[in-house]
């Protein structure tokens, strides 16, 4: 088990796409929402235990972490030359602030987990079908073990 000063847990509550929400209990056959445009919630536990809301919105070439209740929201989008703009908006002073990005790994800020990080995790079990289907995988850590359940249909990590 991962100690818990290494682990967020992320999950989600429901994914929406523009006004149609689809509770994650809710049985799905076929996928027809979008991966590039839906938001997802999900409930973030800390290290000291104390939890908060991350909102993860996607439409194309943009991403949006908001934490509501840090009244923050950041803005990722991806440029035609392969860059990523960050711009940080904070809810108090009503305004953005363009942010220098270090990163041009534009997977991490879309997908909450990036390519890389998921190429190195070993796909242990699959279920369900549809907008349902999620995919588990699992990584040893020294100490402690990863365990990430992931929706290939949505591009979103699940747990």
């Amino acid at each position: 088990m991962l100690p818990v000063r290494h682990f967020l847990a992320l999950i989600p509550l429901a994914i929406c796409v523009f006004a149609a929400c689809l509770p994650l209990v809710q049985a799905a056959h076929a996928c027809e929402l979008s991966s590039s445009t839906l938001t997802a919630r999900y409930a973030v536990t800390n290290d000291d235990g104390t939890e908060h809301t991350l909102v993860l919105t996607r439409d194309n070439n943009h991403s949006v972490h908001q934490r509501p209740d840090a009244h923050i929201a950041d803005l990722w989008r991806w440029l035609r030359d392969g860059n990523i703009s960050h711009t940080r908006y904070l809810e108090q002073f009503g305004r953005g602030a363009i942010l220098s990005t270090q990163t041009r790994e534009w997977s991490a800020k879309y997908l909450l987990l990036s390519d890389q990080a998921l190429a190195q995790l070993t796909l242990v079990e699959r279920t369900g079908e549809g907008c349902q289907r999620l995919e588990k995988y699992h990584r040893s850590l020294n100490p402690g073990t990863l365990t990430v359940w992931w929706n290939p249909d949505l591009k979103l990590l699940v747990l």
